[in-house]
């Protein structure tokens, strides 16, 4: 298996009802099984799913199963089957989801041919059998810069899944960044900075991707744990945009923007929006301090209390500033 093509890196967490359908998605494109792995990481499930895949396992030896002992979300998951990945290109599936089947051969013969550090495809944004949604269809072929591809493609594709890519892997252990385990959200920032940084990404008008939206799903989960992921996906968003600013000011303003509106809808579904405004003003850059801080343990707590929240911050983070200017210097 030295040799692949493409491996699937599909996480799996109490996924019994959907993943036979993900895993039939990808067999059914007739592929030939020496040029592609799929990578499932079991996420801790207590279901049956992993039996499911083993069943697969027996008949499909391109099936690599690996097991965490402790839960670390879909960005764990994604940072582990990266790693064991053995492919030339990486691509990602959710349990949930499907492939489109008859345009697999092309895909994988693309990823044979290229040498793009990303390649972008197509991608059906589906509920109930119905195309809700679907990527940006480019008249034709297109080889970008990264930098060129974010400046006019990223905020119309409306593509943040790492669904609707290739990654070449060498290129993502040149950068080394991992997705942030642990929340909600891990991988759209991640994408992007990987976006920005690639030499050469490469657009395709081929659909490779179903992503069906159901009521089961993670993002449609509305606890307070979840919105406080949310608001941390703006805040990182916030942070990078500083990074993109030497490469593209136009592409760090998208994200700036984009990070204080993640973080704007999320505190309004919260809170009233005077309690919104008040929390949003009073906080400045502090929450980004007990982040880095690596206080997040304690966001559960501030999105619940927010009057309190803003006392405490009130009070103590003049400190927290401070320790923070000592901490870097």
């Amino acid at each position: 298996m030295c040799n692949l093509t493409l491996s699937y890196i599909i996480p799996i967490y109490n996924g019994s009802s959907t993943i036979e359908h993900c895993l039939d998605s990808i067999y059914c494109s007739g592929i030939n099984l020496s040029e592609f792995e799929i990578v499932v990481v079991d996420d801790c499930s207590s279901d049956d799913t992993v039996c499911i895949v083993e069943r697969y396992a027996k008949s499909h030896p391109n099936i690599r199963i690996i097991k965490h002992d402790t839960n670390k979300r879909q960005g764990g998951a994604k940072n582990t089957g990266i790693k064991k990945a053995l492919g030339k290109y990486i691509a990602f599936a959710d349990q949930d989801d499907e492939v489109v089947s008859e345009n697999l051969a092309e895909m994988l013969k693309i990823a044979k041919e290229e040498k793009s550090d990303i390649i972008s495809f197509q991608w059906f944004e589906c509920k109930n059998k119905e195309i809700l949604r679907r990527g940006i269809k480019l008249s034709e072929k297109k080889y970008l810069t990264g930098v060129s591809f974010c400046e006019s493609l990223f905020d119309i594709t409306c593509s943040l899944g790492p669904w609707s890519y290739l990654y070449r892997l060498d290129f993502l252990k040149q950068l080394a960044r991992p997705m942030v385990e642990n929340v909600l959200m891990e991988d759209a920032d991640w994408i992007a900075w990987h976006l920005i940084h690639a030499q050469t990404v490469l657009c395709v008008n081929i659909p490779i991707y179903k992503w069906i939206r159901n009521a089961e799903s993670i993002t449609s989960g509305v606890s307070y744990r979840h919105k406080a992921d949310w608001v941390l996906f703006g805040l990182r968003k916030i942070e990078d945009s500083l990074a993109y600013h030497d490469i593209s000011v136009s592409f760090a303003t998208i994200m700036y923007e984009d990070g204080r509106y993640n973080i704007e809808r999320t505190m309004r579904k919260l809170w009233k929006s005077d309690n919104y405004y008040k929390f949003y003003e009073r906080l400045g850059n502090k929450l980004i301090i007990l982040q880095r801080m690596k206080w997040s343990f304690r966001t559960n707590y501030m999105f619940r209390h927010p009057k309190t929240t803003c006392f405490v911050l009130k009070i103590i983070g003049p400190v927290l500033i401070r320790i923070k200017k000592l901490s870097c210097v």
